[in-house]
């Protein structure tokens, strides 16, 4: 049995972890992000060769698209597919195929993901997700540069993105001090005339009939088109003369990051990548084991956040209600039974059905998740019912006068039926849970799967291996009794013939 629970243990690797079970909710999107500034109508073309690569999939049942919404540059295209019993793939199978179709689509960035509504309150929409901490953006933005080249050498990641991917072009006015003095310039006059000329400026308000119009100064908006035109831009001297922006001042274009996240103070950028077919724990070691081949500057580290960082979170939460939950059965049952013995041997029934719990998961294909873990604390409280009623009928047995195997061999056989009606009773009322094959059931399904074979395993070792520990353990007790009760008899011996001698 021992050998039985070390060799389930060993699965682990093998059957994976992920935070929530993958749920097909039979939807999918599509994001489009063109270049900066880029306007609607060339957005709209390549949205239109997207939705041309859809209409022949035979999984989808409708899609609509929204182009322009928050930016003139980005879109999405959200897809329904046809129920679960009217189409032979899963949605990540569809999504597989979508993402090949567009990926030949230049100009643009594109990622197709499959949409699962349980996502939002369990972690983010991506597989993988870390941050990179630092002080200098630009330093971020080349350690991310490098890091998202390495991850997209991996089979195993696809739609690597970064927070900083969405940065737009930025035009900074570097003033020459030393040219702007000599014509007494200041560099607040030459932020009021690019003010002036480009969004104007309000120095009066007219009066019509008790209403007050603004008065606006400002360039022709013609001549202030594009960014060249800053260039014929004149500022007023000391002396009163137009001098030309560009005699005082240099015109710079960089990208310039839409936001600044921060946390302890230091600056942090995300990226975000997911992953085919693979766990979420082999997730991590993998994104892991590509950070750890990096070389960080000093002062630069990175940290899992996302799904990544709630399993770690949910996990270690579950794993305390596991230990408390196996402490206060333990406890309830040594109050009982007014003994720590029975218990402790009644305690023995949890290893194995955890391993019922995990070769379950294995043979029908499932990871360990979050509702699979809440499984194995129900089985806690549920698979200590066989042996309790075991134990309990044998410890009255041996009160009226037998012996501790013939207890064991009539307990045995008169206990079997009350303990296979409640295993068949709360297996049976498992299954329809576990074999449903319903649109969102692949939550509840893991924790069914972990009941069922957790339950029937340890009803097996409840009928045959309690009775031979509760042997064990009787046989050893009586052989530490027998042996105190020898070396007492023999120390009184000594302690009567001592007066004879003396």
């Amino acid at each position: 049995m021992l050998l039985i629970f070390v060799a389930s243990l060993s699965l682990l690797p093998v059957v994976g972890v992920n935070l929530i079970p993958s749920m097909d909710q039979g939807s999918a999107s599509i994001s489009i992000a063109m270049p900066k500034g880029t306007v609607l109508s060339e957005t709209s073309k390549v949205v239109d060769q997207v939705t041309a690569q859809l209409g022949d999939i035979p999984e989808i049942d409708e899609w609509y698209v929204t182009a322009g919404g928050s930016s003139t540059d980005s879109a999405s295209v959200t897809i329904n597919l046809v129920g679960m019993d009217q189409r032979d793939r899963s949605t990540d199978e569809v999504v597989d195929e979508i993402r090949g179709r567009v990926k030949g689509i230049a100009g643009a960035e594109i990622t197709a993901s499959a949409s699962s509504s349980a996502m939002g309150s369990f972690g983010s929409s991506s597989d993988v997700q870390f941050q990179l901490n630092g002080d200098d953006t630009e330093q971020l933005r080349a350690i991310g540069n490098d890091l998202m080249e390495q991850l997209e050498k991996e089979p195993w990641v696809t739609d690597v993105s970064s927070s900083l991917d969405d940065a737009v072009p930025e035009a900074s006015i570097v003033i020459d001090r030393v040219k702007a003095s000599s014509y007494g310039i200041t560099a607040s006059s030459i932020a009021s005339a690019v003010s002036t000329a480009v969004t104007g400026s309000v120095p009066t308000q007219y009066k019509v009939d008790g209403d007050e119009i603004d008065v606006r100064i400002m360039e022709d908006p013609d001549r202030i088109r594009y960014l060249n035109d800053l260039q014929g831009i004149t500022v007023p001297a000391a002396n009163g003369s137009p001098i030309p922006l560009t005699e005082v001042a240099e015109i710079r274009v960089a990208d310039g990051a839409t936001q600044i996240t921060r946390t302890n103070q230091h600056r942090y950028i995300t990226i975000s990548a997911n992953t085919t077919d693979i766990d979420s724990a082999t997730a991590r070691r993998n994104t892991e084991a590509v950070l750890d081949r990096y070389h960080f500057p000093e002062g630069y580290d990175y940290e899992f956040t996302g799904t990544m960082d709630s399993i770690v979170e949910t996990f270690t939460s579950l794993l305390v209600v596991l230990i408390v939950a196996i402490l206060l059965v333990y406890m309830i049952m040594a109050a009982q039974f007014e003994s720590f013995i029975h218990p402790f041997i009644i305690m023995f029934s949890l290893p194995l059905a955890l391993t019922g719990g995990i070769m379950g998961l294995f043979v029908t294909g499932n990871t360990i998740t979050a509702t699979s873990f809440m499984g194995f604390i129900m089985l806690v409280g549920m698979v200590v019912n066989n042996a309790i009623v075991l134990v309990d009928y044998t410890n009255q047995l041996r009160e009226r006068g037998m012996g501790c195997v013939e207890a064991l061999e009539k307990a045995g056989p008169t206990r079997l039926r009350p303990i296979l009606m409640t295993t068949l009773t709360t297996v049976l009322g498992m299954v329809p849970m576990a074999l449903s094959t319903a649109e969102g059931t692949e939550m509840q399904r893991p924790m069914a799967i972990t009941i069922i074979f957790g339950m029937t395993l340890s009803t097996v070792i409840t009928l045959v291996f309690i009775p031979v520990l509760y042997a064990g353990v009787d046989k050893f007790r009586h052989g530490r009794k027998s042996k105190k009760n020898k070396r007492k008899f023999h120390e009184g011996q000594r302690g009567e013939a001592m007066p004879e001698g003396m």
